[in-house]
Parts: C-alpha cells; structure tokens; sequence
C-alpha cells in the first residue's frame, strides 16, 4: 500500500480513522512540497481495507519516516569543529592534543580545530616552557587550527601575552570560550591521559 493513498486506507477504521488520515495526507503533502516532489492523493471512497489495524500501523510507521527523514539528512550536513580543553601542563595530555590535531587533519582536511588553555594548560604555547613548540607552530600552519588562551590564566600566573608563540590568541574567559563554541554546536573534547 502506498501511503499517499492514507485518506483511502483508512475509512475502514472509522470517522477518527479519516480526520487523522487527512491530517496526515497534509503532513505529507507539506513534507513532499518543502522537497519539491509533487504528488496527487486520490479519494475514492469506495476501497475498503480488511484490516484497518494493521494498515494504522504502516502508515503511522511510514508518516514517521517520512517526517524524520529531513532531521537524518540534515544532521549528515553539519561542518566538523571541535573545540579541546586543555588545562593541565602535563606533557602527555599537550602530545595527545597535538596528536589528535593531526589525525583529525588527515581524515578531514576542512575540520576546524581550537585548542582552548587555561589554568596551567596554557604553557603549550609558551616557547620556554614547552617541549612540544614546533608540534604548535606546525600545527598553527593550518588556517582551520587556532590555539587560544585565556586571559584570566595568564594573569593569575603572571604571564604576559608577549611570551606566547606568535598567532596564539588570548580570549578574556577560556572557559566562556568553550560554552560559546558548544553553544555553535562544536564538539567538545577534555583532553585527559
């Protein structure tokens, strides 16, 4: 049975069979104008179904698909961004987002990437502190990468913007930052060993 055809199937099951079956035929219609398919629904009232039951079900069941469809499809066209949060001045956590930059620059070339530091995190961006500062400024040669730290962190550890790598930006709450990304539908990603 085609589901078009639900103002047809369903006078079998009775008055509330039919308003609800118009109900859905205009759902239908909608769904299919909005993807610029056109349809025609045929009323013929004299097709009778022996089980109203089981051809409910179908058409609750396609009506379904049919309005979830666009949500599945709409999903699949969202852009990779991910922002990590990195805090800690452990060297493994500051290998694993270097790491994790590159593997997801390799698999997705058009990721956008943001390395957010602070409390101590931010020491990956500071050439006399890091182990790890041509990882960082090879990593910074891709525009989709951005490395930024916050402003709050360097002051209560007295630092200066200046000792940062050249290109790291500061943002004046890391944490605001992250929320912001989030809020832009970013992926989040702590960076933990």
């Amino acid at each position: 049975m085609n589901f078009v055809n639900a103002k047809v199937a369903l006078l079998s099951v009775g008055e509330r069979g039919k308003r609800w079956a118009l109900s859905m035929s205009r759902v239908i219609r909608m769904i299919y104008s909005t993807w610029g398919i056109t349809t025609t629904f045929p009323v013929n009232t004299s097709v009778q179904l022996p089980n109203g039951d089981t051809t409910m079900r179908r058409i609750v069941l396609i009506g379904l698909f049919a309005l979830l469809s666009p949500g599945v499809v709409q999903a699949q066209n969202h852009p990779y961004r991910v922002v990590f949060d990195l805090t800690s001045r452990d060297t493994l956590e500051q290998k694993a987002v270097l790491r994790w930059l590159r593997e997801v620059t390799t698999s997705s070339p058009n990721a956008q990437m943001e390395v957010v530091m602070y409390a101590k995190g931010f020491e990956l961006v500071m050439p006399e502190r890091s182990a790890y500062t041509a990882e960082v400024k090879e990593a910074m040669k891709n525009p989709n990468v951005k490395f930024k730290v916050c402003a709050i962190a360097l002051k209560n550890n007295n630092v200066d913007k200046s000792q940062l790598l050249a290109g790291v930006q500061t943002v004046p709450d890391g944490i605001y930052e992250i929320i912001s990304k989030q809020q832009d539908r970013w992926g989040y990603i702590k960076v933990m060993h």
